[in-house]
């Protein structure tokens, strides 16, 4: 399930608990929305299910749409605002909004972006999701570029699964496509 920052929103009608998400414009990613829409507690029975009736135990957060490279397919050069910042969650709504979803079933979390380990408080959001009880996955997609400084101790905060983008294993195929 992906719920996002950036609003459309849906109200379970069995539980009555509202999801929402909203999109700044095509190219971003939906991420967590500010938690006042959401409820203060949950049970394991408000797992969210969808409109085939599936349930959901995954949630991505979009941490960030920035990001320390500039891949063409993934933002373009030009034309693009960045959600202001002030709409971005903070540390304390992510980990608000993710224990609603841990309890409510979701026992896998990934944080993704823009490139998640741009943000400054990483470390510290890893080591508070990871301590959630229920939650069995705290996984992080990434570029890469940070990796050998920060992983170590995104490791003894908790996170326990990677996916890192590699475009490609030849530097001649990657020229054009990113810049540092």
């Amino acid at each position: 399930m992906r719920v996002g920052l950036q609003s459309l929103t849906s109200t379970s009608a069995s539980t009555g608990v509202t999801y929402s998400n909203r999109c700044s414009n095509a190219y971003s990613t939906c991420c967590a929305t500010k938690p006042e829409a959401l409820p203060v507690e949950t049970t394991s029975t408000d797992m969210p299910v969808d409109s085939f009736r599936r349930f959901h135990n995954y949630l991505r957060i979009s941490l960030s749409e920035r990001c320390n490279l500039r891949c063409q397919y993934c933002m373009l050069a030009e034309g693009v605002e960045l959600t202001p910042k002030s709409e971005l969650l903070l540390h304390d709504e992510i980990i608000r909004v993710a224990n609603l979803f841990v309890t409510s079933g979701v026992d896998k979390i990934r944080l993704s972006g823009g490139e998640p380990t741009v943000r400054k408080d990483l470390e510290d959001i890893c080591l508070h999701l990871s301590g959630l009880k229920g939650l069995k996955t705290l996984a992080m997609t990434t570029n890469g570029i940070v990796l050998s400084k920060k992983l170590p101790r995104l490791k003894e905060c908790g996170l326990n699964t990677l996916n890192i983008s590699l475009d490609t294993f030849i530097p001649a195929n990657s020229e054009g496509k990113t810049v540092h």
